[in-house]
């Protein structure tokens, strides 16, 4: 094992968070989650070590796809939903066009959504978490459902 590697597996023992943190950023960009390891092995500043990766993130995210925030949001979604095709596209969008005001933000993002056709709720802060294991890609299909329900029930209701 590596001098690093053993440093990282010794910081891990006592701060064992840092392995969530890393494999956090991993889910974004492998790259991102190595200069964290280095960074915080290089700096020493655990006690900081959550906003450190907070800070890493922003800026890598930043350097991809500007600093608004829905665009950020939106960006870091389609990267932890592996959606890397449409994630390049939005990075050529924001390259090309810019994001000087709200409407040009939406444009792009509803371009995206509708190009890789992706529900309009994607990308707004609801994680899978908070919808539930292995479902967070349906959430436009329960809708969905659970209209036809309210439609089916007040049919069964006005035939009564």
């Amino acid at each position: 094992m590596r001098s690093r590697d053993k440093d990282w597996n010794v910081a891990c023992g006592v701060y064992p968070d840092l392995r969530t943190i890393f494999n956090r950023l991993g889910a974004i960009s492998s790259k991102l989650s190595a200069a964290y390891k280095i960074v915080m092995l290089d700096t020493k500043n655990f006690s900081d070590r959550n906003s450190i990766a907070i800070n890493l993130e922003k800026k890598f995210l930043e350097s991809y796809f500007g600093s608004d925030p829905r665009i950020i949001q939106f960006a870091k979604a389609l990267i932890i939903e592996k959606k890397r095709d449409a994630a390049k596209s939005l990075n050529e969008y924001v390259r090309v066009i810019g994001v000087e005001n709200s409407q040009q933000v939406s444009a792009i993002i509803n371009k995206v959504r509708m190009e890789f056709y992706l529900p309009q709720t994607f990308g707004m802060g609801i994680s899978k978490e908070e919808i539930g294991p292995d479902q967070s890609g349906s959430l436009g299909l329960v809708i969905c459902v659970i209209a036809v329900l309210i439609f089916a029930y007040m049919a069964f209701m006005s035939i009564r």
